[in-house]
């Protein structure tokens, strides 16, 4: 099922847009995606921030979305799931700004 699109302040991402591959005729094919997982601004930003702050990785809000997805499947996956995120950094923003 895909989640209903909402406001945000997450760069790169529009407000309200779902890219055509999460479109609903699309996303609900057990074979392109097992689920869309919703990620609010606030947990993107504090994500960003941590990753910033604990690991020296430099990202933006969207970085924080995509850490945030990655940690709840790791907590769902179990101790031996290997969960692969890809961090794609190509600028310097401020996502507590």
């Amino acid at each position: 099922m895909v989640p209903e699109a909402r406001a945000h302040k997450i760069a790169g991402i529009g407000a309200g847009y779902l890219v055509p591959l999460w479109q609903p005729d699309i996303a609900d094919r057990p074979d392109i995606a097992d689920r869309i997982e919703s990620v609010s601004t606030g947990e993107a930003n504090a994500a960003a921030l941590r990753l910033a702050r604990e690991e020296d990785l430099f990202g933006g809000t969207s970085t924080g979305v995509s850490v945030i997805a990655a940690l709840r499947l790791a907590e769902e996956s179990g101790p031996n799931a290997a969960i692969r995120h890809r961090h794609v950094r190509h600028g310097y923003v401020r996502p507590w700004a």
